[in-house]
């Protein structure tokens, strides 16, 4: 994860996902943006690990990432899910980028695209409501030490 947050967050910046490169951050939390962001943005969250090892000395990681996407809420919702800048276009943009991108990792191997989380709405600070999806990303990588 170490590697491979900072390396999708690279790779998501090299792009106008969103308007700002601030606006893409590594989160410890789906629901959590840093200070400062604006309200359409998206965050790289680790999903957790699973090591199996083969035979050889050579492991299987199975890393999967969650993105989150924010947009803010219209009136009637809609345009915040389904619009040019909302969650689905923001997340499939990124999914597009990374689906076939290893992120130069040695010993990626594969991506692929897992569930997205049910929309929902989060206050901010300002009292602005922003909606929320996630997305999952499966990343698999052979290493031979761990």
């Amino acid at each position: 994860m170490k590697l491979l947050l900072p390396a999708i967050k690279t790779a998501l910046h090299s792009h106008s996902i969103v308007t700002t490169d601030s606006d893409i951050y590594i989160t410890p939390d789906v629901r959590w943006r840093p200070e400062g962001t604006g309200d359409t943005c998206i965050g790289i969250k680790d999903g957790g690990l699973h090591r199996e090892e083969l035979a050889g000395e050579v492991w299987e990681i199975t890393a999967t990432v969650e993105l989150a996407a924010f947009a803010p809420l219209t009136t009637n919702g809609s345009d915040s899910l389904c619009g040019n800048s909302g969650c689905y276009a923001i997340l499939d943009a990124a999914v597009a980028l990374l689906v076939n991108n290893l992120l130069s990792i040695t010993g990626a191997q594969s991506v692929e695209i897992g569930d997205d989380t049910p929309s929902g709405i989060v206050q901010v600070q300002d009292e602005t409501m922003l909606v929320t999806l996630t997305r999952k990303l499966t990343y698999t990588i052979e290493l031979t030490s761990i």
